[in-house]
Formats: C-alpha cells, structure tokens, sequence
C-alpha cells in the first residue's frame, strides 16, 4: 500500500497448456521490494495457480486467490509471510477476483462460475457472512450470476 513493495502470484497456461516450471512454482506468492527488485518473502501454500493477489487497506495483510479455490490471508512483516487465514471460496470453481472490505475484516470473493460471496477474516477466520455486515467499494469485478445479481456478458 505504501508502494515499497509489490506482491505477485505464480502459476499460468497458455493455450490450455501449463507453462514451463508449473509444478514447481503455481501457487507461489513472492513479494519484492520496488527499488531493488530483492525478493522480501514468498509463500507456497495454493496448490494451483495465483489468480489475484491484493493487501488489505491497511497494508497489514497480504492475501491471494488461487485456482484451487482458496484465498489465502498472510501477515507480511520482517521478511515473512504468515498464513493467517485459508477461505475455501470456490465452491464454484477457481476463485477469479476478490476484494478486502474498508476495514481490512471480511473479503468478497468471485468464482469461476460467478458466485459472489463473503467471508469473516477476523476471530471467525474465514467464515461465510452476510453480506451486510461488511462494507465494499463498488470496484469490485464480477463474473456471471449469482442468484438475484444477475449481469449479463458483454458481447
């Protein structure tokens, strides 16, 4: 958040086919520091690959959606990264987007087949929630349907 360092995730195909090294690195999580490019920290919990990777609000917390279905949440301090949190998102698929509400607490998260739901980060530690006990930006991207938010694809 205070632009000192970027995270990215790894893993990919391209038409169709896994990339070179899939095995090895999909799923990684490596966080670099932006004015010597020096890796901080990394992190290989997800079992496919990285689909989106964002901090909190806060910068206190590092999380990363996965292929497999999970959002992983990291505590990012001293060089390390902390699994704090596994949300098993995807009961639609591979988790595609996902955003921390205002207070860094709860995330929504949008699978594959355009489900879009919520989860508790705090002492529930990824727990599904209404989705009117969190608070969210309207940046959010969403994919399909998802019971009455419907949004039809562009064509």
């Amino acid at each position: 958040p205070d632009g000192r360092k970027v995270a990215i995730g790894l893993g990919g195909k391209v038409a169709g086919r896994r990339v070179y090294g899939y095995k090895k690195h999909a799923g990684k999580v490596l966080v670099f520091h932006t004015s010597t490019l020096e890796g901080d920290a990394t992190a290989h919990d997800a079992r496919e690959m990285i689909s989106a990777v964002r901090y909190s609000p806060s910068g206190d917390t590092l999380a990363a959606a996965s292929w497999d279905g999970g959002v992983y949440a990291y505590a990012h301090s001293n060089g390390r990264l902390v699994l704090l949190h596994t949300v098993n998102a995807g009961g639609g698929g591979a988790v595609l987007s996902f955003d921390f509400s205002f207070d860094g607490k709860a995330l929504r998260t949008n699978d594959q087949a355009g489900h879009v739901r919520y989860w508790g980060l705090g002492s529930n530690g990824g727990a599904p929630i209404d989705s009117k006990d969190a608070s969210f930006s309207f940046s959010f991207p969403r994919v399909g349907n998802s019971g009455t938010q419907t949004r039809k694809p562009l064509a």
